[in-house]
């Protein structure tokens, strides 16, 4: 079946065999007919028993299908970093109240209420994340790309160029993954996901190459300028007064 010529050349069907699937374009031509049709059916998979269940979207709707996205998107992304941000200051208060507890010799209470919501809301979170997407890994990979922005955000971004645009970027190329996905329906969604990422990571290089870096490098400086004033070693007092002062000469009448 792979080397059948309806998948193209070797090229594509090497890209299909390795990245996107050949489940992928074989549902891609099934939804086609499916839409097609006025009732609507599912489709088994006979080798996993897989059953895939064809609904009808609001696919012609392009600009309501956007705005759902646009709004499915900051919901997500602001309730994942709300409880990621929120993870991180119980894991920092745990953090200092263990070093209180080894200085003052003291009890210290672990939080595990605060810890345990964070992580019931997280699961579930990602349960409603693979429910939209069908498809549990794609959730998974969403809530990665989501904490590694907001580390960079807030590690690396502190020029006000980066604080103040790095975010939209960001934004802009998040939307551009849910709105792919809501206009069609899912489709090689991996492989948008893929490239969303990796604009993402270019757009997280670019700004810290361009804006962050030369302050960095500006800072070293100036800290090694300092340095080498601070360790400059002065002359001795006696030197400095015999190099300072002239030799004396005396003349006889």
């Amino acid at each position: 079946v792979t080397n059948n010529t309806c998948f193209g050349n070797g090229l594509s069907r090497f890209m299909l065999d390795q990245f996107l699937g050949y489940q992928e374009i074989l549902m891609s031509s099934i939804k086609q007919l499916a839409e097609k049709e006025t009732h609507k059916g599912y489709v088994r998979n006979v080798m996993t028993n897989d059953h895939f269940r064809f609904v009808s979207t609001w696919q012609n709707r392009r600009l309501w299908t956007y705005l759902v996205a646009l709004c499915i998107m900051i919901v997500f992304t602001v309730s994942i970093s709300m409880l990621l941000r929120y993870s991180h200051f119980q894991i920092f208060l745990f953090i200092i109240d263990l070093l209180r507890m080894i200085e003052h010799n003291t009890s210290i209470v672990f939080p595990a209420a605060p810890l345990l919501t964070v992580i019931l809301a997280l699961i579930g979170m990602e349960a409603i994340m693979s429910e939209f997407f069908s498809d549990a890994s794609t959730a998974f990979y969403i809530i990665l790309i989501v904490w590694i922005s907001d580390q960079y955000d807030s590690i690396c971004c502190h020029t006000p160029i980066s604080k103040r645009h790095w975010v939209r970027f960001f934004y802009i190329y998040h939307f551009a993954f849910y709105a792919y996905h809501a206009r069609y329906n899912g489709q090689y969604s991996g492989l948008a996901l893929t490239t969303s990422c990796c604009f993402i990571v270019h757009s997280m290089f670019y700004f810290f190459h361009h804006f962050e870096l030369p302050v960095i490098e500006a800072q070293l400086v100036h800290v090694f300028v300092d340095q080498n004033i601070i360790t400059q070693t002065p002359l001795p007092t006696t030197e400095r007064n015999e190099e300072e002062t002239p030799p004396l000469t005396t003349t006889t009448t």
